[in-house]
């Protein structure tokens, strides 16, 4: 018995029971592979008209970006963090198993900082723009990622994951007939951009109101 032989064992154990999932997140010709944490799971309901059950896709495409005032704080089914996947390759992986030596793990963590990522652009811009990105998880169902942050330094990239269905937030109408701005005759956010084309009020400042990136309502 040895630190090594506990670190391989619960990587065995870690592997084994807990599966990590790579998903392929595009937009347009840009794509990142990411992780989500926890794993996204198959959705069962049963509703008045039947059961109904979705399998999440493999891959996250985006369909277009709101500001994230118009989403307000939707009701969700569960809350992801969504992650760069790291580069690990054979090399890193001693022979017999185990866990790679710690210069190995620094090595891999530096390449991967200097790696580009979508993963990582997309995030950054969503906090400075303070908007969301809608994505389609599989057949009509929808989620949001956004950055949420638990400080004033750090901020994560989030997904929130809606429940199934073209209607799942209210006040935006069906989801598959949302389109860009440009196709409408004019702004619907105004010359000054204070309006909304979506029954939100944003200038309501409820003591319990609070943006969709911090908290909102889930369903069991």
């Amino acid at each position: 018995l040895s630190m090594a032989s506990c670190q391989a064992l619960f990587s065995k154990l870690a592997e084994t029971q807990f599966p990590a999932v790579s998903y392929t997140l595009r937009c347009g010709h840009m794509s990142s592979e990411v992780q989500a944490v926890p794993v996204l799971e198959t959705f069962r309901k049963v509703y008045d008209f039947g059961p109904v059950v979705r399998e999440p896709s493999r891959e996250m495409n985006i369909l277009g970006f709101l500001d994230s005032k118009d989403i307000a704080s939707p009701a969700v089914i569960s809350r992801h963090l969504v992650l760069p996947r790291p580069t690990k390759t054979e090399k890193d992986v001693p022979e017999g198993g185990g866990v790679p030596p710690a210069e190995g793990e620094s090595d891999t963590a530096e390449q991967d900082g200097k790696a580009p990522s979508f993963c990582v652009l997309l995030h950054g811009s969503l906090k400075v723009e303070s908007m969301v990105a809608l994505v389609q998880l599989g057949e009509n169902w929808y989620g949001f990622l956004y950055s949420w942050a638990d400080s004033k330094k750090k901020s994560n990239l989030m997904l929130s994951v809606l429940e199934p269905g073209e209607d799942s937030v209210s006040w935006l109408g069906k989801i598959n007939q949302l389109g860009p701005i440009s196709c409408s005759t004019h702004n619907p956010y105004g010359e000054d951009d204070t309006l909304s084309p979506y029954p939100v009020r944003h200038a309501d400042k409820r003591s319990y109101a609070q943006n969709t990136t911090r908290t909102g309502r889930t369903t069991p």
